[in-house]
């Protein structure tokens, strides 16, 4: 009976022993998975640390990019800005450029996009570090491919297929060697002429299809343009004492359009010494109070060809303004020849129901000598191009202009105006941009314009483009 008893014991004591090892191998697993669990979240959330450290780099550039649209274009990129937190944390955002050529709705659209790859570090260094990374593009604005947006191409000949020519044969043509062009042919006013417009011809080229921009902002229309004029101004001979010279945009089938011009009808006897477009009868009281020895930057407005010019905003041009200089030996002041007009314009609509809308127009302005490399390469990539308030070293700010509103005269850099708008592409198609010439000779031919050029409206937000991220 004692050694069947103590075999019992024994028995048992093997079930306690086994019961306990099962016990602690369940505890060691429990203990391992908590455990584990705990540096699962403990990783997790080190990792989430990671990943917003990444975004803060990316809102970093969208922040500086709102306040300064050529941060991470000059100084050319690559650039790496490295920031760190108060704990050690930090992100390491890398900055490199690159020409796009994508197909927006049937339109050919070449832009510059900044590629920002964003890196997120928490507790770097030490065992527990953890890295995320994102990286997204920024489509900035982007002249249509395809077609050279110029006066001249490559050859120096002048591109005729890129214009619509005046019917009258007395408005503006190609002329063989004008005054003031090295090429075979050249943009000129032929004899007989005092006033003109020239359009462009962008219906019959794709790459320029204005209408498809239209549609793909909603049904608004922004765009730059740049346009440098001459208007070989000559106390001496008399021609060039009465100009009108620059842009003409939102430019209607009728003629109806607004101008951005350089400006200047200098003092004479009677009313029918002046070339016909500065008589009283085609200037509004604003035009008329001009009139004198100055020159002047203006904005104005008719609502036909024929129809009376009306000055909405003007700017006497300062020596400070650097498009004047003294010619010799009378000492009298002109403009500077090929002195740059730029103007951006862009379209916005005014109410929830997008009914009604109006243009912000701004205008800067740079002589040929303090802007040479503004030619030929305008615009898109090139930093020390016309890139308007992208580049502060070259465009240093808009015009103040004296603005008409409601019949008062106030100083601003932003004119808003609804006269025209886009609101005519519902119909058929107007013109929308193009040059003009109101001059005071008959015997012209001359070549008044030359480096036009067209920027496009970029494809997305207010800091560069469309953004795309991953």
């Amino acid at each position: 009976m004692k050694t069947r008893l103590q075999g019992k014991k024994g028995a048992a004591l093997v079930v306690v022993v086994l019961s306990m090892i099962a016990a602690g191998l369940v505890g060691t697993a429990i203990l391992s998975m908590a455990t584990s669990a705990r540096y699962e979240r403990l990783y997790f959330g080190i990792a989430n640390q990671a990943y917003y450290l990444a975004e803060s780099g990316a809102s970093y550039v969208r922040a500086r990019r709102a306040i300064d649209p050529l941060f991470g274009i000059s100084p050319p990129a690559p650039i790496t800005v490295a920031n760190t937190m108060a704990n050690g944390d930090q992100f390491i955002v890398t900055i490199n450029l690159a020409n796009m050529t994508n197909d927006v709705g049937g339109l050919s659209v070449t832009s510059q996009h900044v590629l920002v790859e964003s890196t997120g570090i928490a507790n770097p260094g030490t065992p527990l570090e953890a890295r995320q990374q994102i990286h997204f593009d920024i489509a900035e604005r982007g002249i249509a491919s395809n077609a050279s947006v110029s006066f001249y191409d490559e050859d120096g000949e002048f591109n005729r297929d890129l214009w619509d020519w005046p019917t009258d044969p007395h408005d503006i043509h190609v002329y063989e060697h004008a005054t003031g062009h090295s090429g075979e042919e050249d943009l000129a006013v032929n004899y007989g002429v005092e006033e003109g417009t020239l359009s462009l011809s962008w219906q019959s080229h794709p790459a320029l299809n204005l209408y498809k921009t239209w549609m793909y902002h909603d049904k608004l229309l922004s765009y730059d343009v740049q346009l440098k004029s001459a208007p070989y101004e000559n106390a001496g001979v008399g021609f060039g004492q009465h100009h009108m010279l620059g842009i003409s945009f939102r430019l209607q089938t009728n003629g109806g359009s607004y101008g951005l011009s350089y400006f200047r009808s200098v003092p004479v006897e009677k009313d029918r010494d002046r070339p016909p477009w500065a008589q009283d009868a085609r200037l509004d009281a604003g035009f008329e109070a001009l009139r004198g020895t100055n020159h002047h930057v203006v904005l104005w407005y008719r609502a036909a060809s024929n129809a009376v010019l009306q000055l909405l905003a003007s700017h006497r041009l300062l020596p400070s303004d650097n498009v004047l200089k003294s010619y010799p030996p009378s000492g009298i002041i002109g403009l500077i020849p090929y002195s740059t007009l730029l103007l951006q314009l862009d379209e916005e609509y005014t109410d929830a129901s997008h009914s009604n809308r109006q243009n912000r127009i701004v205008a800067y302005i740079q002589s040929q000598s303090n802007c040479p490399s503004c030619y030929p390469n305008w615009p898109n990539t090139s930093t020390s191009n016309v890139v308007w308030q992208e580049n502060t070293t070259v465009f240093p700010a808009p015009l103040v202009f004296s603005n008409n509103v409601g019949g008062t005269w106030t100083e601003t850099t932003n004119v808003i105006d609804s006269l025209l708008t886009s609101a005519s592409f519902y119909g058929v198609p107007p013109p929308e941009i193009g040059v003009h010439v109101f001059y005071d000779s008959e015997g012209a031919n001359l070549q008044f314009f030359d480096d036009f050029a067209l920027r496009l409206e970029g494809f997305g937000s207010t800091t560069g483009g469309t953004q795309i991220q991953w």
